[in-house]
């Protein structure tokens, strides 16, 4: 059927008084009703007048749109265009009206607003009003203009070239003393062709008013200057990639948005609150002086970020550089956000109160980047730590930690990368889960983002800094990982928390997908304020099996105190069975079947920590896999190793103090020293020493609610204490120092209630194990176990409840027949 008609035009020249109190209209038509049909424009009404009054409309509102019985519906008719020129206003309290026609249903597009100019020539006063009744709460398909396709963009109200004669607005060069938005519109210029060379259509008012509801565009070599001092902005402002924006000296965005694509300008001090957001893209930049900023700069003298408002620093980490963000002061305030994919900031004093975030998480890598995993982008390699996928559960993503496994065996796991004294890698997405026929149906978790600090005076956070990798919406693919977090301030003060944690993994019964590792954070200070709650986080995510802990690094420059921390919040590795059928968390072993892995073969070491070889290769560890700590933390059943260069693997690893929850575990592989030496220790963690590696340990130490895994040559220990859930392995291969292998050698050694020395060997593969003491000491519930001993001592007691035992462990029928799964 054929759609509204359209309003008509009025031009009317009153000499005296024009008194409305009734309606002066040029509507457009609403459509037929049971039809699929547009509303009609509204027309045109001009009014020259010397004294207006009255209560009474001038309308050009549009056409209402009309829906058939499919439910298909028409948009609604524009507003039309209004032109009121007046000498005096003698009370006239009407309404000017241009409002667009609403859609034939609520998925149909209403018709954008019309323009109402008037000019009061008395006082040279000139206001621009668009109004669209807040027709309706989605008025367009999306906020951002295609300026290719303006054909297709509906519900705007645009100032056309036609304009570009009149005297108010020769070359598109609009000056308003007022404009007013309200009810949901959106303004924009349409660009002539025909301005003068090198002239930019450009938009000016002295005064705003608004409803907050309304968005003005700013499109490609277009200019809004509202410069001044103060502003309160009234209306959202999208500035497209070669526009530009003048705002005021302090400007205050609340409860609208500013989008940047392009240049804004002279803003001094941003505040923003009350739902007020600025979200700023690749290419655009900020400045407040005379010299222009480089794309992807922002200049200002303070940010304030406060409740229920974010400022939101956007890229795509493949092909974009980060961007960086220069003030004086930066506060983010409880409620308020600021998240950014790859951010470097710089500024005097950053405050982040409690409750305030400052975050990168899930803005790394993820699916999307999928198809590149391996390439380098502009920032390196893409999704270096992606996990795999699978139609059987996924593996989770990698950074400062390996991937957790999926539910089905031999799928590679997210791997490591990155350094730990400067780390910038982004997280990487988590394996996807698959359909039988290898078609994707649920994407992996998101890696975090790239957060780096320079704060010259103080950092007080009572909030959190924050680069997380994101959970899985479904059940078998795998968590994101965590990104990095790196950190250089004078002071460092508050009682927050920095994490860069892990994203879950699918929890399906049968195939399950792996957590994400933790990423990276490093901080630098010279001054320490903190308070006790003061944390550093970063869990793998929880799956199948989950993903390895973040590392954190602290240097404490002052003191030059170094510390390395590690935690996984209790979540661990899924044991693998050995070839003497024990369950362990090995990374260097032999399993049932006759599988050799170590550290030349990770693929499939999950949910572990790792220091990777560009650490070693660092100035802070020699250049040369040097590494000195100041002290370590391991906590939270978090497992810790060392990968150095390929073939050799060295590492010489050295700490003073050691402080742990006795669920942590220490790797020490082929060819790597971990020197612990002191008078006397009570590991605070348990320790895996792998064959070829070097153990340096005190003359007096205990064993308590830990274990030592001994593979490798232990150094320095005279007498050994094992107790309390304690347990030592003397196993093939491992020995005392300048003993042969297969021999350890104490004065003492004391085994208590519920402590265990271990000596089981391979009854046909491997000779048996000596233990040389002087005392030997057994107490009652301790036990020695051993498959072939030979016990050299001075002194042997075994009290009552003590055991020195070799039960079941003699020949079995698999010995020497391994069946393959």
């Amino acid at each position: 059927g054929l759609g509204g008609m359209g309003g008509g035009v009025i031009y009317m020249r009153v000499t005296q008084v024009l008194d409305n109190s009734g309606t002066i209209q040029a509507n457009g038509g609403d459509a037929p009703s049971g039809v699929a049909a547009g509303g009609g424009s509204g027309g045109s009404i001009r009014v020259d007048v010397n004294v207006i009054t009255g209560y009474g409309r001038f309308q050009v509102n549009g056409g209402k749109g009309s829906v058939d019985g499919n439910n298909i519906a028409g948009g609604g008719g524009a507003g039309g265009r209004m032109a009121i020129y007046l000498t005096n206003n003698n009370t006239y309290v009407g309404t000017f009206e241009a409002y667009g026609g609403a859609g034939g249903n609520n998925i149909a597009q209403p018709g954008g607003a019309g323009t109402v100019y008037t000019y009061h020539q008395y006082y040279d006063s000139s206001s621009l009003i668009i109004d669209n009744n807040g027709i309706s709460s989605q008025p367009v398909r999306s906020n951002v203009i295609d300026w290719t396709r303006l054909d297709y963009e509906g519900c705007r109200t645009w100032l056309s070239p036609d304009d570009a004669t009149m005297a108010q607005s020769i070359d598109q060069q609009y000056r308003f003393d007022e404009i007013q938005m309200f009810g949901g519109a959106h303004l924009a210029i349409e660009s002539s062709t025909f301005l003068t060379s090198g002239v930019l259509p450009r938009i000016y008012s002295t005064f705003f008013i608004g409803d907050r509801t309304c968005t003005l565009h700013v499109g490609n070599n277009q200019i809004m200057n509202l410069t001044r001092s103060k502003l309160d902005l009234p209306f959202s402002t999208f500035v497209y990639p070669t526009g530009w924006v003048g705002l005021a000296d302090l400007t205050i965005v609340f409860g609208v948005d500013i989008h940047l694509f392009g240049t804004m300008h002279h803003v001094q001090n941003i505040t923003m609150y009350g739902q007020g957001n600025l979200y700023i893209y690749n290419g655009s930049s900020a400045y407040n002086g005379s010299a222009t900023a480089a794309g992807n700069d922002y200049y200002f003298d303070t940010v304030r970020v406060e409740d229920l408002s974010f400022a939101h620093f956007w890229i795509d980490p493949s092909i974009h550089v980060k961007m960086r963000l220069f003030a004086r002061e930066i506060y983010v305030e409880g409620g308020g956000v600021i998240e950014a994919t790859y951010l470097e900031t710089r500024a005097v004093n950053l405050t982040i109160d409690a409750g305030g975030t400052f975050t990168a998480t899930g803005l790394g890598y993820n699916t999307t980047h999928a198809l590149r995993t391996g390439q380098n982008g502009t920032n390196g390699v893409i999704n270096p730590g992606a996990g795999t996928s699978s139609f059987t559960g996924a593996t989770g993503a990698g950074h400062g930690g390996s991937g957790g496994r999926g539910q089905t065996y031999g799928l590679t796991v997210g791997q490591p990368h990155d350094d730990i004294y400067e780390p910038n890698d982004f997280g990487s997405c988590g394996g996807n889960e698959l359909s039988s026929t290898g078609v994707k149906v649920g994407d992996g978790g998101k890696g975090g983002g790239v957060l780096w600090f320079d704060i010259s005076n103080t950092l007080f956070l009572d909030g959190v800094i924050s680069s997380d990798g994101t959970d899985v919406t479904t059940l078998r693919a795998g968590g994101g990982s965590g990104g990095s977090v790196w950190i250089y301030t004078h002071i460092l003060a508050g009682e927050g928390r920095t994490t860069a944690h892990g994203g879950d993994g699918g929890l399906d019964w049968n195939f399950g997908g792996g957590g994400g590792a933790g990423g990276r954070v490093a901080i630098y200070y010279n001054l320490n304020y903190t308070l006790s709650d003061f944390r550093y986080k970063g869990s793998g995510g929880v799956g199948y099996e989950p993903g390895g802990a973040a590392t954190t690094f602290i240097w404490n420059r002052l003191f030059s105190h170094r510390t390395l921390i590690t935690d996984n919040d209790g979540k661990v590795p899924v044991l693998n069975r050995n070839y003497l059928f024990r369950l362990v968390s090995a990374i260097t072993y032999e399993d049932a079947f006759g599988r050799y892995f170590d550290y030349d073969n990770i693929q499939l070491a999950g949910a572990r920590t790792w220091v990777m070889p560009e650490s070693g290769n660092h100035l802070y560890a020699g250049s040369s896999h040097q590494y000195r700590f100041e002290e370590i933390q391991i906590y939270g059943g978090s497992h810790l190793a060392f990968l150095g260069q390929n073939v050799t693997h060295f590492a010489n690893i050295s700490f003073i103090a050691l402080l742990g929850d006795r669920t942590g575990v220490q790797h020490v592989g082929y060819n790597q020293t971990f020197d612990l030496r002191r008078d006397e220790l009570d590991m605070p963690f348990s320790l895996w020493a792998y064959n070829g590696s070097y153990t340096v340990l005190a003359p007096t130490l205990y064993l308590h609610g830990v274990y030592i895994q001994m593979s490798g040559i232990m150094a320095n220990v005279v007498n050994l204490t094992v107790r309390h859930y304690g347990e030592f392995f003397a196993n093939n291969m491992g020995s005392t120092e300048s003993k042969a292998p297969c021999w350890f050698s104490f004065f003492w050694v004391r085994v208590q209630d519920t402590g265990i020395y271990h000596m089981e060997t391979h009854t046909t593969r491997e000779p048996g194990m000596v233990l040389e003491t002087t005392i030997t000491n057994v107490e009652g519930g301790g036990l020695i176990i051993g498959t072939d001993v030979l016990h050299y001592a001075l002194n042997v007691t075994i009290d009552d409840g003590g055991v020195f035992s070799s039960d079941e462990l003699g020949y079995h029928q698999r010995d020497g027949v391994v069946t393959d799964p």
